[in-house]
């Protein structure tokens, strides 16, 4: 039985190891043509291209001021629950908030505050990736009788893939071909529906042919399926409806959209998990004895 556990345990932590490692890899890759000084393609028109301006808009302000309010907020709950000692799931709602209040105060600093206009690609493909490993993270920790670590991190490193390579179609002409990327993103796709399949049919067994209720860590990764399901088809929608072929031609609205869909998702997400979390460790200080 020990050996069993140990290596359980090991491949949990190799796992981890992995999923972190790949994590910080993409983000260090994702910045390389910002470290290196690489400029946008055609950016010596860039003040004659609308990116200039829709960076610098009132609705982009807008949207940025707004999403770093909305992570401050969730911010402030972590910290009350850390002193409250509600550590269960802590680091997950770390992750999730971090891939919200990260990006958007770089891009606060860099693009808005400083006209660094490079620098936007870059951010905007480093949340997707805080957000891929964010979730994958909660679906490891919360769905584990469907959502393997395989398939999980094989999805997650999918997408990973696909931001950078997109990301650098913002600088080098050779990237420029949605077809370099655009695979990735549909075979991660394709795999995420097929795993969500199995998850809506173990939830249907469980609720409707079993009749009972769903665990507090099943609702848990209901949500966050549900969440980034609805995510993946609005966004691809809008990319169908008004796609940017040249990211110097970026409107406010587009950035608009894509500022405010990420804090969106990571507000629902909070808002329905957080709340199933605290009144766990509420059941649990209740339960023990005094």
């Amino acid at each position: 039985m020990w050996n069993n556990i140990l290596s359980e345990r090991y491949r949990v932590a190799v796992i981890g190891y992995l999923l972190y490692t790949s994590a910080i890899a993409g983000i260090l890759v994702c910045f390389i043509p910002v470290i290196i000084g690489s400029n946008l393609r055609l950016c010596q028109k860039c003040r004659t291209f609308p990116i200039d301006a829709s960076i610098h808009a009132t609705s982009t302000r807008d949207a940025v001021v707004g999403s770093l309010s909305i992570a401050l907020l969730f911010m402030l709950e972590l910290w009350l629950d850390l002193f409250s000692e509600s550590g269960r799931k802590y680091v997950s709602r770390c992750l999730r908030i971090f891939s919200l209040f990260a990006p958007n105060m770089m891009f606060a600093i860099a693009a808005i505050a400083s006209s660094e206009l490079e620098i936007w690609p870059s951010v905007v493909n480093f949340q997707l990736i805080l957000l891929a490993y964010s979730f994958s993270y909660n679906l490891l920790e919360f769905g584990k009788l469907v959502w393997t670590r395989t398939h999980t991190v094989f999805i997650t490193v999918l997408f990973t893939v696909a931001a950078i390579l997109n990301n650098y179609s913002s600088y080098y002409s050779s990237f420029r071909s949605p077809y370099i990327y655009a695979p990735f993103i549909y075979i991660g796709i394709l795999l995420f529906l097929y795993k969500s399949y199995y998850w809506f049919r173990y939830v249907y067994q469980v609720t409707i042919i079993n009749g009972k209720l769903l665990s507090h860590d099943d609702y848990i990764c209901s949500v966050h399926v549900v969440c980034v399901l609805i995510y993946i088809l609005v966004v691809v929608l809008v990319e169908n409806i008004s796609p940017v072929n040249n990211i110097e031609n970026i409107s406010a609205w587009q950035i608009s959209f894509h500022v405010y869909s990420a804090s969106i998702l990571i507000a629902v997400v909070s808002v329905l998990c957080d709340r199933v979390i605290r009144r766990d460790f509420a059941n649990i200080q209740v339960s023990q004895p005094s």
